[in-house]
């Protein structure tokens, strides 16, 4: 059996991290509307955060 994972975009990623930051909607609301799997937005901001703070 092969399992095929879905792929985004940087600049998808980047997205929807900044309308975690300013929409005023949970992270598991815009998981929904997104239609991305659930969990994954806050990874991605953990992620994010990570690499900002190591760029400094």
């Amino acid at each position: 059996m092969d399992k095929r994972y879905r792929t985004y975009t940087q600049e998808f990623k980047l997205e929807a991290l900044e309308l975690l930051m300013h929409s005023g909607k949970s992270a598991a609301q815009l998981e929904r509307e997104l239609g991305i799997t659930k969990g994954l937005l806050l990874k991605w901001r953990d992620r994010y955060q990570v690499r900002r703070e190591g760029a400094r």
